[in-house]
């Protein structure tokens, strides 16, 4: 699926959130609990906490680049 989110776990409350960007794979260490269940979930605003994980996701990889 185009601008999903994938989770890994690395650890207690510990995830590696990634998803794809001009057909390259980018992630971030991630350890907001409440917005990775919230996504899981896929309760109400469930799609404005992945959108925003994804812009933060391909922020953080614009920084390191």
């Amino acid at each position: 699926m185009e601008n999903s989110i994938n989770f890994k776990q690395t650890g207690y409350g510990q995830w590696s959130a990634s998803t794809e960007y001009y057909g390259k794979k980018i992630s971030i260490h991630f350890t907001d609990a409440p917005t990775f269940d919230l996504i899981k979930s896929k309760e109400r605003g469930y799609k404005k906490a992945e959108k925003s994980l994804r812009n933060r996701i391909i922020q953080a990889n614009k920084n390191v680049n």
